[in-house]
């Protein structure tokens, strides 16, 4: 062998060494990651089965934000994000609208940190970690009633772990799925049965759930004490071809705090109207009420 073959194998050799050094500290990064985020995900399971779930500094960025599906979410993490004190991690707060039978799948991913995506112990696949460039994990989920859901969108280290734990991200959240209004005895399925209509009531004695009494394709009547006291008249019009929207029309014979829901089940789309306690109950003529046509 000539001494520019040995040249050449030498380079090889060293070649295939330090390629094996970087695959094997690769996998140790990929290792200590994983660990990261089963040790993250028990302290989160445990923290859910204590009195306070959401062990969190307080701070204005601790409040929760809305979130609808579909969704796109560009946000950033900072030290001015909320502390999860729980897995010593900064994160994002959502109230993610559930609506019962759909099922949404929420992405969330980052090439600054690590994620690390939770909701209210929800199994959580693991696509990838920052060691391959991107860190991203997903949740698909078929929601089993209608109702709020906290999400919470976080970095999987924290101040002194030795590891970034801020910068760009991004949450998507995706519905897909076709659930139905189920009348019951506290929610009326209005506009062909398209349109869930509900509301609580609150004095300074007592609370609950309206009663809920459909009276015609569109339109129906909520009662809180009595059956036979009428309290708020609500309808829910088709107004698509007229501006593109559903419009919301209710009137009350009440002044205790009521907060009406109107949940449109084929996009989950939720609209509220609250009305203060010991206030005559202001009409509503919101015709601008839901952007969901057709």
């Amino acid at each position: 062998m000539n001494r520019r073959s040995r040249l050449f194998v030498i380079f090889i050799l060293a070649a295939l060494f330090f390629a094996a050094l970087a695959h094997a500290q690769l996998s140790e990064g990929a290792r200590d990651e994983a660990t990261r985020f089963g040790t993250a995900t028990a302290l989160k399971h445990q923290a859910a089965r204590s009195v306070s779930a959401l062990d969190v500094t307080p701070s204005d960025a601790c409040t929760p934000k809305p979130l609808s599906p579909p969704a796109t979410i560009n946000g950033t993490m900072s030290t001015a994000s909320c502390y999860d004190a729980v897995i010593n991690g900064y994160e994002d707060i959502y109230n993610l609208s559930g609506v019962a039978g759909q099922t949404i799948t929420i992405d969330y991913s980052s090439t600054s940190y690590n994620v690390f995506l939770w909701m209210e112990g929800v199994h959580v696949d693991v696509i990838s970690f920052l060691s391959s460039g991107v860190s991203r994990q997903r949740i698909i989920y078929t929601f089993p009633t209608t109702r709020t859901y906290k999400l919470e969108a976080e970095t999987l280290y924290g101040p002194g772990d030795g590891q970034p734990y801020t910068g760009p991200y991004t949450l998507t959240a995706n519905a897909s799925g076709s659930p139905t209004c189920t009348p019951s005895a506290t929610t009326m399925c209005l506009n062909n049965d398209r349109f869930a209509v509900s509301a609580t009531y609150t004095t300074g004695t007592s609370s609950g759930q309206a009663s809920a009494v459909k009276l015609t394709s569109d339109s129906g009547y909520l009662t809180f004490f009595s059956a036979s006291n009428i309290e708020v008249v609500i309808k829910v019009l088709d107004a698509c071809g007229l501006n593109s929207r559903y419009w919301v029309y209710a009137g009350g014979l009440t002044n205790v705090n009521t907060v009406i829901t109107v949940r449109d089940t084929k996009s989950g789309t939720v609209k509220t109207y609250t009305n203060p306690a010991n206030t005559p109950f202001q009409p509503i003529q919101d015709t601008n009420a839901l952007a969901t046509c057709p």
